[in-house]
Parts: structure tokens; C-alpha cells; sequence
């Protein structure tokens, strides 16, 4: 769960800055992915790879109400005994018509370091984890990816010595010559 202040100017031009929290469950993920992935999406759900997808895809509306789902599927109040995560409707959309909400959007949609924090703080803690494993692994391409790839990227990825490959390199690297002859 993501505890965030966020300052901004209400609608009777005071400056104001009031705490909110945010938190997405295993079951507002999947509708999430399942939205943006439909029935492709891969059982282990990475919302970098969520995002990534929607990016790639380069549909600008699409950005836009995904990170907007993100933000109403997430925001809510703590129980006083933090036993429960409550998502009032009233509340949910009290917030999503706020400045505060505008500021938040922006913001996520400007800052790649605040955007990273917040979809890492947003996430059940044992995903969040796991994300953060996932980010301090090397890259893994597939075969396609390693086929398509120029020489002078395949070089840097899997190394120019052939006895310092791993075997899957090494074998991708006879698939390459092979189709180069």
C-alpha cells in the first residue's frame, strides 16, 4: 500500500495537501491485464509488461485510460485498524474529480522515477517484490529476438568469444551464421 501526499491548488484556489492511499489487489490486476491483454495474458502478471504492451501499441486514448484505471482501481482509504482496504464509490469518485487526481496523472504521466515508485508501492507486497527481482535480472531475449537482432547487438548481448556463450547463445549464434550463408 502506497501512503502519497499530494499537494494541489482546490477549487477555491487554496493550496492544499492531503494524504491518500493506493492499492491495487491480485483481483484489480487481472482485470487490468485482462483489459489492456485479454485472454493472452500470461498468468504471472507484471504490470511493466502492461505497461510496456500499451506503449508499444502507441495508442495515446489507450495510455490515458489505462493509467486512469490504474488510478481508480488503486486509490481508497485505510480502515482505522488496517484490516481492510475500502473503495467507497463516493469516495473513489470524489477523488477522481479533484485537483488532486490532476495532479497525480500528470505527474505520472511526466516523471518516470515517480511513476516507477508509485506502480511499485501501489502493488501487493509480494509483487512488488518480485518486480523488483525481475528488474535487477538481466534481460532474457527470446530466439526471436536474438535472430532478428544486428551483429553488433548480438555481439554485446551474448559475446564475441564462442567459449564464453552459454549454450543457448551459442546455439542461436550457428542459427545466425547459418541463415547469413
Amino acid at each position: 500500500m502506497l501512503e502519497l501526499p499530494i499537494t494541489y491548488e482546490d477549487f477555491d484556489g487554496n493550496e492544499r495537501t492531503d494524504t491518500f492511499f493506493f492499492h491495487l489487489s491480485q483481483t484489480s490486476i487481472t482485470e487490468i491485464v485482462m483489459g489492456v491483454l485479454g485472454f493472452d495474458a500470461p498468468k504471472e502478471v507484471d504490470v511493466e509488461e502492461i505497461l510496456k504492451a500499451i506503449v508499444a501499441r502507441g495508442n495515446a486514448a489507450e495510455i490515458i485510460s489505462t493509467f486512469q484505471n490504474f488510478i481508480r482501481k488503486s486509490v481508497g482509504m485505510k480502515s482505522a485498524d488496517g484490516v481492510r482496504f475500502v473503495q467507497d464509490p463516493d469516495f473513489v469518485n470524489g477523488f477522481m474529480e479533484s485537483n488532486a487526481y490532476q495532479e497525480l496523472f500528470m505527474r505520472l504521466m511526466q516523471d518516470d522515477e515517480f511513476r516507477d515508485k508509485f506502480f511499485l508501492g501501489i502493488l501487493p507486497a509480494k509483487l512488488a517484490e518480485k518486480a523488483v527481482q525481475a528488474r535487477n535480472q538481466p534481460h532474457q531475449y527470446s530466439d526471436r529476438e536474438l535472430l532478428e537482432m544486428d551483429e553488433e547487438q548480438f555481439r554485446r548481448v551474448a559475446g564475441t568469444d564462442p567459449m564464453g556463450m552459454s549454450k543457448e547463445h551459442l546455439l542461436i549464434a550457428m542459427r545466425r551464421k547459418g541463415a547469413l550463408a
